[in-house]
């Protein structure tokens, strides 16, 4: 069990300053997929405006976030090592409507999937339908600075579209970001993000469902005025929208169905089983290798324990996914101490 706690930082238009704290829910709630749970829906008003922020770690949410809001707690680091761990709201007016933001951990471009941040924002989802919160929309950040988006990017998006479902599509918002000021820098970006607009793999299957694009740029500090206004402009194209439902969420509280049964928790559960058996074809053909010669071992040595390490992280994710991670490690723990507690009582019994 886990104690809820609000993060509340509302900016007022009115009077221009952030009014900020922590609301204790005053009750306790089951932990569905992490241990720690910092942001809940549950203090939401009905007529709330809710955005979900989505995209990869280095895609500019958390800079939005600080140029919509003036919020200084949104922190903005230049590592692309994700602030966001867990997820955050962000409440604002904009327009004379409430908006709350949601902000969710960054997608890492990495080769396995990270069942942790799936997870997390599946149950927050199933949650706040189930409180009768609907999502009026959703941004998805994607850099326009990227020459082509990596495999991991790729299946990033997969697993974006499950999530939302074609009946949600016309709520989404494929926001890219970081763009230049002007020049051929900025020429050479629209004929990239003309590419994303005409890719299958891309946005054009989100675009022929109803999807719509924006940009937002870079911008220097001494600029906030000129940035929180274009993120104000972007905001209030989403106010009007009819909240929905994702497929994920009709999934798990209509249908009961768990994260790992969801459309995009089978593909993300396909495509570990692949890396798996990758792992584990590429380790069997390097121990052949190795154990050749004793140099042939010295060779691959390095190699073979990255692959093992990798197979080790991708059986770990595997568990995550399907919710027996911390049964498996609670069994390995007990396994332990039996195992001590059988050495010790051997040792004590000869002596």
């Amino acid at each position: 069990m886990v104690k809820v706690l609000i993060e509340t930082n509302v900016w007022r238009e009115d009077s221009g300053s952030i009014r900020g704290g922590y609301e204790d829910l005053g009750g306790e709630f089951d932990d569905v997929a992490s241990d720690s749970i910092t942001a809940s829906t549950l203090n939401h008003e009905s007529d709330d405006t809710i955005i979900l922020l989505i995209g990869q770690t280095g895609t500019g949410k958390t800079s939005f976030i600080y140029n919509a809001t003036g919020n200084p707690n949104a922190k903005i680091g230049e590592e692309l090592e994700s602030e966001t761990s867990e997820i955050s709201q962000y409440d604002l007016f904009v327009d004379g409507h409430r908006v709350v933001l949601v902000d969710t951990p960054g997608f890492d471009d990495t080769e396995i999937p990270d069942a942790d941040i799936f997870r997390n924002l599946a149950e927050w989802l199933a949650k706040s339908y189930k409180q009768g919160k609907l999502i009026a929309g959703i941004i998805y950040f994607q850099r326009i600075t990227d020459n082509r988006l990596s495999k991991n990017a790729k299946r990033n998006i997969f697993t974006f579209k499950d999530i939302c479902g074609e009946g949600f599509m016309e709520n989404v918002m494929l926001l890219s970001t970081l763009w230049a000021r002007d020049g051929a820098e900025k020429e050479k970006q629209a004929r990239r993000e003309d590419k994303y607009k005409e890719n299958g793999d891309y946005w054009k299957s989100m675009l022929d469902q109803g999807a719509k694009t924006d940009r937002y740029r870079h911008y220097d500090p001494h600029e906030f005025g000129d940035a929180q206004r274009r993120a104000h402009e972007i905001i209030s194209k989403i106010l009007d929208n009819q909240p929905q439902t994702t497929r994920i969420q009709q999934e798990m509280v209509d249908e009961e169905r768990k994260a790992h049964e969801t459309t995009a928790g089978i593909h993300l559960v396909s495509e570990i089983d692949r890396l798996q058996e990758k792992f584990d074809r590429l380790i069997h053909d390097l121990e052949e290798k190795a154990n050749k010669s004793e140099r042939d071992r010295e060779q691959y040595k390095a190699k073979l324990d990255d692959l093992q390490r990798q197979a080790r992280e991708a059986e770990t994710q595997s568990q995550k996914l399907h919710g027996t991670y911390k049964a498996t490690v609670a069994a390995a723990i007990g396994a332990v101490v039996v195992s001590v507690a059988a050495v010790a009582a051997a040792a004590l019994s000869s002596s």
